[in-house]
């Protein structure tokens, strides 16, 4: 299972005043086989010690998804095409769900919220937002989804299945 995780709510998570849904949430993260999703984009616009810190960890034990140069390009295509048709102002996050497969977001924004659960930008259904504001039984309950990071086969022309990919 993946997840992104806002820049602009990373002080939930990684911070001196993290919240109680942002502990749920690092404490998912760091358990099983769920990972967190990173892009060049979003890690330019993160400016946090404990973050980085966590992060180079992280990356060592298999808990982050970093995207390469050629996922990163693919990225920044997709970036510019949603540009003028989402609502907020965090294409890059749209197009790094469209790339990774990643399908849970944390965030505080209320546009990218709208962006991620539309499923012309996610298909097919969408995504999920990380209900942060909920009490713990409703958090754990949607963090037991396991569909939150799958990519379902691709078909080949003669309608065989290419690869599947679930995290």
């Amino acid at each position: 299972m993946c997840a992104i995780l806002d820049a602009d709510i990373l002080y939930e998570v990684f911070g001196t005043k993290t919240t109680k849904a942002g502990s749920l949430f690092l404490t998912w993260i760091n358990k099983g086989k769920n990972r967190l999703v990173v892009g060049e984009a979003l890690l330019k616009e993160i400016n946090n010690r404990s973050f980085t810190i966590w992060l180079n960890t992280a990356e060592q034990s298999g808990k982050v998804l970093r995207m390469d140069e050629e996922k990163d390009s693919i990225i920044d295509k997709k970036k510019r095409e949603l540009e003028a048709k989402i609502k907020s102002d965090d294409p890059h996050i749209i197009a790094l769900a469209q790339v990774s497969g990643a399908r849970m977001l944390y965030s505080g924004e209320e546009a990218l919220h709208a962006d991620f659960k539309n499923n012309k930008f996610l298909k097919p259904t969408g995504g999920h937002v990380y209900p942060r504001k909920e009490k713990r039984k409703v958090i754990l309950k949607f963090l037991s989804n396991e569909k939150l990071c799958e990519i379902s086969p691709r078909k080949n022309k003669a309608g065989k299945a290419r690869h599947s990919r679930k995290r």
